[in-house]
């Protein structure tokens, strides 16, 4: 309903906030891993892997990611 799509436009937002596109895509193509951005700009794993994937700079994640 309306609430999960806020939630979603939400989530949408923080990660593009937290994740910029144009600094990750430098990073991927310097040779960085999800797992070194995922530190560098301090989120967890499974959440750069969906914004790489998003973005589509990374493999698709797991299903239990």
């Amino acid at each position: 309903g309306a609430a999960d799509a806020r939630e979603r436009e939400a989530n949408v937002f923080a990660a593009t906030l937290l994740m910029p596109r144009a600094g990750l895509a430098a990073a991927v193509a310097d040779g960085a891993s999800a797992a070194d951005l995922a530190a560098a700009y301090g989120v967890s794993g499974v959440a750069m892997d969906w914004r790489l994937y998003n973005l589509g700079l990374g493999p698709e994640p797991s299903p239990s990611a």
